[in-house]
């Protein structure tokens, strides 16, 4: 608890000393949990909040201040967790659970601790969620635990036994697709300009049914030179398949050989699995000259996932604050645990714990 006060001193007090820097601020308002009929003036002043009546939770602190000429500045919102004071360490096995799908809670179902086979048959085809939390023998409850999962379309192709047809586009022009047989063929492809394409592929067998689609880039040249007389001086790369936000760089090139090692920033990419694609550049202006093609691998980014399960939400957020308050007794991710990458450092401390909440909640990294 002192150190979610201390946060929140602290936060009031960077601000007020930021915007007393840049003229006369002279009055400050905070509220909590976006109440802000019941919202409070203090001065200029660094003050220390009470927070004694909060329960146990998440919760917002918001703040805006006032400058000599009666003008109000934008709101500050900033998110912090109250946890739980509950002494169960005598607690010694697992008295019951309970479970709901797709978030519906009212209907929830009651399990006693051994395991059990659900029954998921009126389930529809599709994504759906499944939520546990479960109870000890002196009547806790733990916190919820949610994971994805997805049931798949009933599509009996198993007695499939030849490829009919293939379908093909270019450019994400779906309504301009090709029809084509099974034997290979020679793709005409003379109209397109010089630079970056995509080609689109998807295969129908014998019972009518289409694959899923599949996509690759690639790049049409503006010339063609001798690899003699060319050198790599740039590159490009993006994320999953966002080409518009591509990033250009120079490659650290002394005469013929590269000299030093390019830096790629993750600071926007969303923590889980994403997909990075590159291509080089030569001294003549032309791209992928040497393959001929975009350069595609995947990757995982672990930011956030504390608990290492490859999912970042609540339960990585309560691991967290347990590190910082120095009563962690399981294994965690040190590396995922530094939420706060623009601090420079690889401390641990209360302002990871505000940046992996800011994830949770709105999907990005501040």
């Amino acid at each position: 608890m002192s150190i979610i006060k201390y946060c929140i001193a602290a936060l009031a007090t960077v601000s007020c000393m930021v915007a007393t820097a840049q003229g006369g601020i002279v009055e400050r308002e905070f509220w909590l949990d976006n109440n802000i009929v019941q919202s409070q003036s203090v001065g200029a002043s660094p003050t220390t909040l009470d927070i004694s009546s909060l329960p146990a939770g998440l919760h917002w602190f918001t703040m805006r201040v006032k400058d000599s000429e009666g003008m109000w500045s934008p709101t500050l919102t900033k998110a912090f967790i109250i946890p739980n004071e509950i002494d169960n360490t005598t607690a010694t096995i697992i008295q019951g659970g309970e479970y709901w799908l797709d978030h519906n809670y009212a209907g929830r179902q009651s399990i006693g601790a051994a395991p059990v086979t659900l029954d998921i048959s009126s389930l529809s085809a599709g994504l759906h969620w499944f939520t546990m939390r479960v109870k000890d023998d002196l009547g806790y409850w733990s916190p919820a635990l949610t994971k994805a999962f997805i049931i798949p379309n009933e599509m009996d192709n198993s007695t499939a036994s030849s490829i009919q047809s293939r379908e093909v586009w270019f450019d994400d022009n779906v309504a301009g697709r090709q029809t084509i047989g099974v034997a290979p063929v020679m793709l005409d492809i003379s109209s397109l300009s010089v630079g970056l394409h995509s080609l689109t592929m998807r295969v129908q067998d014998d019972l009518g049914y289409w694959s899923s689609s599949v996509t690759k880039h690639f790049i049409i040249p503006e010339a063609t030179v001798e690899a003699d007389s060319v050198e790599l001086v740039r590159y490009c790369y993006w994320f999953d398949d966002d080409v518009a936000n591509l990033v250009v760089g120079e490659i650290p090139v002394c005469g013929k050989v590269v000299s030093g090692v390019i830096d790629i920033d993750m600071s926007t990419v969303p923590s889980g699995h994403h997909t990075i694609s590159w291509i080089v550049g030569d001294s003549k202006s032309v791209w992928g000259f040497f393959t001929g093609e975009v350069n595609t691998m995947s990757f995982f980014n672990s930011r956030g996932d504390v608990n290492m399960d490859q999912m970042i939400d609540i339960n990585d957020v309560t691991l967290l604050i347990s590190v910082v308050l120095g009563s962690i007794d399981e294994e965690y991710d040190a590396v995922a645990a530094d939420c706060n990458v623009a601090s420079g450092d690889s401390l641990v401390d209360i302002n990871d714990v505000t940046a992996l909440i800011h994830y949770v909640l709105t999907g990005h990294w501040e």
